[in-house]
Parts: structure tokens; C-alpha cells; sequence
């Protein structure tokens, strides 16, 4: 009886997380990929990210400020091709920390096969952000998914992104 009790809820257990992850993952297609052209603009800019509220918004913001002097495409997560590094000047890759590997596989490859990292911006959003996060050389910035944080997370991705502007230039 103990046995059948065990196999039960580890079966509820699977069944649960595979459930989740799959609807994770049906969200997070939801990502609408754009191009925003600018005629003047010197800089490409790519942003790799799945579909949240909170990262619309800040997606949003940056797109609106940097549109006016770079070229912006804007990809979803899953669609991420680890040999595009060198086709930009700046990278944002805004991924979900998740309990069993940290990244998303697509960015967690692209990070381990892409060593120069100088060009990556990388926000990582989970229910307990924890300071300090660092993955191939880069200091991911760690948000939790709060609305009410979007303005102080813009304003941390957008330094990080001017100052790589700064080398650009």
C-alpha cells in the first residue's frame, strides 16, 4: 500500500512539472518577432526574450529608447541561433531562470559556444533573484518578475547596454 501511495504521487509529481513546462513553453512562443529599422542607425542591436508581462514592458522601453539610433530585431528565446554573435553590436538575451538548469537549452548553448561574451547583456528573471549571478564571464543581471521593479530593471539593463555602446563607438 505504502508503495502504491509512493508511485501515486510521483506520478502527480511528473505529470505536474510536465504540465507546467509545457505551458511555459506554449507562453512563451507568444513573443511577437519584429524588426525595427532605422536608416541612420550604425548600431544592430538583437533582443532574445519569451513572452511575460514584465519583460514586454521592459522590452518595450528599450525598444522605444534605442530604436531612435540602432537597428532592432527582436527574436523569441527558442528561435535563438548560437552563431549570430558576431551580426551585433549588442545582445540582450532576457531569460527565465529555471529550477532545474538556470537557462533556457537555446541560451545556455549559445552562451557556452559564443566565448565572446563582451557584446551580451543578460537579464535573468525568477521568483528569488540572487545577486551576483555570473555565467560565461557575464554578470547577468537577476530581477524578480514584478511590474512594480520594471523602471529600476530598465534602468540597470540600460546601463549595462551603454556601456557597451561606449566601446562600440
Amino acid at each position: 500500500m505504502r508503495i502504491l501511495k509512493i508511485i501515486t504521487v510521483t506520478l502527480a509529481t511528473i505529470i505536474l512539472i510536465t504540465a507546467f513546462s509545457f505551458s511555459y513553453y506554449l507562453h512563451s512562443l507568444k513573443l511577437e518577432e519584429r524588426l525595427y529599422l532605422n536608416d541612420k542607425a550604425r548600431i544592430n542591436f538583437l533582443i532574445v526574450s519569451d513572452a511575460s508581462k514584465y519583460k514586454d514592458e521592459l522590452r518595450t522601453e528599450i525598444i522605444t529608447h534605442y530604436s531612435n539610433f540602432c537597428n532592432i530585431k527582436v527574436i523569441n528565446i527558442h528561435n535563438l541561433k548560437f552563431n549570430v554573435s558576431e551580426l551585433y553590436d549588442i545582445i540582450l538575451i532576457m531569460d527565465t531562470c529555471l529550477a532545474c538548469e538556470d537557462f533556457n537549452r537555446p541560451t545556455k548553448r549559445f552562451l557556452d559556444v559564443n566565448r565572446n561574451t563582451s557584446n551580451i547583456v543578460l537579464l535573468m528573471t525568477a521568483s528569488d533573484p540572487r545577486e551576483g549571478f555570473q555565467y560565461a564571464g557575464i554578470d547577468a543581471i537577476s530581477a524578480a518578475s514584478r511590474i512594480k521593479n520594471t523602471g529600476r530593471d530598465y534602468l540597470k539593463i540600460r546601463s549595462e547596454i551603454d556601456n557597451i555602446l561606449k566601446q562600440v563607438n
